[in-house]
Order: C-alpha cells, then structure tokens, then sequence
C-alpha cells in the first residue's frame, strides 16, 4: 500500500518535471534570415547543406552535456552518435545512437536561436558566421528547470554527396 501512494505522489509531481526530455526535436518556429555564404552549396538559409559538427544539449536531461556528433547530408541529419559516455545518471554510452530530439540541424539550431515565444533567449553568434555558436533558452520565466541550452562545435563542410 505504502508503494501505491508514493507513486500516486511522485507520478504528478516529477512528471512535468521530466516531461522536456522527450525524444522529439523542439519545433523550429522561425527561419533565418543571414545572408552570409557558407563555404559549401549554401541553403537558402545561407547553411551549408553537407556537413557535421558537434551538439551538446544542456538541460535537466539524462544525457544532459553529453556530446553528439551529428552529419547532415542533404539538410538531413543522416548520423548521430554519441562522443562519450554519460556522466552522473545518464544512461548514454559513446559510439551509441543519439535518441531524435538530440539529432538538430544547424537550420534547427538556427530557428531556436530566432524564436519569440520563450521567456528568454540568449544567443552567441559570431559576427559572419551562419550559425550560433550557442543558444539558451528559457521556456517560461514562472517555471524551474525548463532552460536548454544548445552549443556548436567543430563544424565541418562536407563534399557534396
């Protein structure tokens, strides 16, 4: 009985707390309007359209700051694995498939950096560069625990396939 009730408790309570680590990506809500050229075929965005490059997510995650080495070929994310095993209580192991909210483009990147529906984003973005090299987001200002941060690394033009 005393199992019973703890869960009825924890279940409402954690819930929401755990509801931001879903698999699917956040839902891009603007588009880039750079028009820097990258040193590939661009996008239209300005994007190259070939290319890999490193994504560590920040949140209250499991595999929150665990690095991903995402490729992209075609604007579509074609791999995406993890460099490294987690740390603390994640469960993500190196060489391991990354779970789709882990697998964003530099165009996703991009539009979460644009987005006005958060409380706040704050965005590091070298000045002729296509992409951000960081952007934090806090969903709402009256809610603990729901900021993301995403940073880029080691980004890498590939041949055209």
């Amino acid at each position: 009985m005393r199992r019973s009730v703890m869960a009825l408790v924890l279940v409402p309570v954690l819930g929401p707390l755990l509801g931001g680590c879903g698999d699917a990506p956040p839902t891009p809500t603007a588009t880039t309007t750079s028009t820097a050229t990258a040193t590939a075929t661009p996008s239209p965005t300005g994007l190259p359209t070939d290319y890999s490059f490193t994504l560590t997510t920040t949140c209250y995650c499991l595999d929150a700051g665990t690095p991903v080495r995402v490729t992209v070929r075609g604007g579509e994310v074609t791999a995406a694995t993890y460099l490294r095993d987690a740390t603390g209580r994640g469960t993500a192991r190196a060489g391991a498939p990354a779970p789709p909210g882990r697998q964003l483009t530099l165009a996703e990147v991009v539009a979460q950096a644009e987005r006005t529906d958060a409380a706040s984003v704050d965005v590091d973005w070298p000045q002729g560069q296509t992409w951000p090299d960081e952007v934090r987001i806090d969903e709402s200002a009256r809610v603990a625990d729901d900021e993301v941060a995403y940073t880029v690394s080691d980004v890498t033009v590939l041949e055209a396939s």
